[in-house]
This record gives C-alpha cells, sequence and structure tokens, in this order.
C-alpha cells in the first residue's frame, strides 16, 4: 500500500494533533497538566506542588527576591549571589539520583527564569512560550518557541498553589526588568562609569533621553543629544558638561534628604543588620546540611568497612 502526501493518512495524523492539543489544553484549563517545576517547587503524590522541601532552598529563593528588590538589577543580583558564595538548590529530573537536591552555581538564564516566571506569584500559566511557524526551522522541533504577552497565555490560573511573592510584586519586577533594557524608552539599568544621571536626563530639544559621552584627558563625561542629526540630518540638540550638572543636582538632592537624614541613617542600620542576620541564617543552615551529610557517610562507611575487611581476610 501507498500512502501519497496529502492523502487520508495525513488528514488522520492532523486531526489526531488537534485532538492532542485540544487535550493539553482542557487539562491545562482544569490546572492539572503536568509540566517541568522550577526551582524552589515540588510535587506530592497527588500532583499537588508545593515548596521545595529544603528550608535552604526555599531561603535563597526568597533572598532572589528580596536582593532584585533592593538592588535593581539581573546582573547585580547575580554578582550578590556569587560575592556571597550562595548557591540554587536544584533538583534532578531524570537519572538515577531524580528527585534528589544538587547546589549549583547561580547564573544568569536562571535568575531571570525566577523572576519572570508567574508561577512564583501563585499562578499556574500555560503557553507563557509558543511556536511561531515563522521561525520554526525544519528538522529541528525545539525550534521556533517566541515569548508571548500575558493576554496571549492558553491559561492562567491566579492562587493556584503557594506562592513566595504577591502578584503586584511580580508585576513591578517585571516592569523593573524592562525598565532597565536599553532602549531610547527606557533610562536603562545603571552602568559603570562616573556618570550620576545616566538614563534620567531629557533633552528639551527634542524630549529624547540624552547619551553620556567620555572623553579627554581625564575621561570626563558629559551629557549629549544627536538624535535629530542622525535620524533626520537636523541641527546637533546640545551638549551638557556632566561634573557640573552632577555635582549641581546633587547639592539638591542632598538638601532634599536632610530633614529625613536620621531616619535613611536608621533604615540603613537596620537593613544592614536585617542582612547580617539573614546570611548568617543561611549559612547556619549550609552548617547543618553539611553535618548532616557527614554523619550520612560515616554511617556509610561504619556498615561498609567490616565487609571490606572480612573480604581481605578471605582474600589473603
Amino acid at each position: 500500500m501507498i500512502i501519497r502526501p496529502g492523502g487520508v493518512f495525513e488528514q488522520h495524523l492532523s486531526i489526531l494533533k488537534q485532538r492532542m492539543h485540544q487535550g493539553k489544553l482542557h487539562k491545562a484549563r482544569r490546572g492539572e497538566l503536568r509540566f517541568p517545576l522550577p526551582i524552589g517547587y515540588v510535587r506530592d503524590a497527588s500532583d499537588e506542588i508545593h515548596f521545595d522541601p529544603d528550608e535552604q532552598a526555599q531561603h535563597v529563593i526568597h533572598l532572589i527576591f528580596r536582593k532584585f528588590d533592593e538592588i535593581g538589577t539581573l546582573n547585580g543580583v547575580l554578582r550578590y549571589l556569587v560575592k556571597q558564595g550562595i548557591e540554587l538548590g536544584v533538583r534532578n529530573r531524570q537519572g538515577p539520583a531524580k528527585g534528589t537536591l544538587e547546589w549549583r552555581r547561580p547564573n544568569r538564564m536562571t535568575l531571570q527564569n525566577v523572576l519572570k516566571n508567574p508561577i512564583y506569584a501563585g499562578a499556574y500559566a500555560y503557553g507563557r512560550r509558543q511556536v511561531d511557524s515563522r521561525k520554526k526551522q525544519p528538522g529541528r522541533p525545539s525550534t521556533g518557541r517566541v515569548t508571548q504577552l500575558r493576554q496571549d497565555y492558553h491559561v492562567l490560573i491566579p492562587d493556584h498553589h503557594p506562592a513566595y511573592i504577591t502578584w503586584e510584586q511580580y508585576e513591578r519586577n517585571l516592569s523593573r526588568l524592562e525598565a532597565n533594557r536599553a532602549h531610547a524608552e527606557t533610562p536603562g539599568a545603571v552602568r559603570e562609569g562616573a556618570s550620576l544621571l545616566a538614563g534620567l536626563v531629557t533633552c528639551g530639544k527634542c524630549g529624547r533621553r540624552m547619551q553620556v559621552t567620555y572623553g579627554g584627558p581625564v575621561n570626563a563625561h558629559g551629557y549629549v543629544c544627536n538624535r535629530l542629526a542622525t535620524d533626520y540630518g537636523d541641527e546637533f540638540c546640545g551638549y551638557l558638561q556632566g561634573e557640573a550638572l552632577d555635582t549641581f543636582v546633587s547639592q539638591w538632592v542632598l538638601k532634599a534628604l536632610e530633614p529625613a537624614a536620621l531616619t535613611l541613617s536608621l533604615e540603613a542600620t537596620t537593613r544592614l543588620e536585617a542582612e547580617r542576620q539573614e546570611m548568617d541564617q543561611l549559612w547556619q543552615l549550609r552548617l547543618e546540611r553539611s553535618a548532616y551529610e557527614a554523619e550520612r557517610a560515616a554511617r556509610h562507611y561504619h556498615l561498609i568497612e567490616p565487609l571490606c575487611g572480612s573480604q581481605r581476610y578471605v582474600a589473603s
């Protein structure tokens, strides 16, 4: 029997794929479709989603959100975790060690997934990344996936499981990540350099954000706008000397903060003390884990060592 392209076989195969897709959608709308969980979550025997039972793994997830709220940038959080020697607890998804917890070094992609995934706000989401046929490459089934806007998700069920953060904080984090991107419409993240007002100075002529430039013998900085000249061949908008503008703005900012100086100092001291206690708690958890693993290894050794000794005796 010869099956020609476009025949009955292809039609049945297409119908079967559509039915399978609809079946997955129906299951997802009930919040029952399984998918790999990110770090910080596990499934129980009844398929319900819960916090990772490991206290240290939970503590690190809470720490990531707190530090992002404080630092404000993804790279800043990453550098903080690396500097403090903090690792992420990851559950193995396959192999003989499936389900066991491993501690791995933090990386940018994992932190980005933590901050952008609505599951940490207690929401069940399906269809966040969908296949765009225009970007799909032949012979590569995993290609062509595009991140969708929230209104284009197939399923979004709020308050589905325990949450690490509120939905308001989740939306705040997304807005901050978007504002950190280097676009003309956004101020962007704070970068290296002496400039204090990068991304905050607006051109009075064209209304665009002014760029920071560095140069000269002392690498002095300035704020320049040449958008009209670059895009439309118009006249050069203008240039502002950076150090003078930064000094002027700094004086007014410090003057405005004078009445609240004591309150700010007390808040800074309280925050430093809270951070010290938080890191102390994290290292205590790591110490308890190390002690448990050492004790467990010792028990295994004492169980095996007599057998090894008897084998050596028989062999001799």
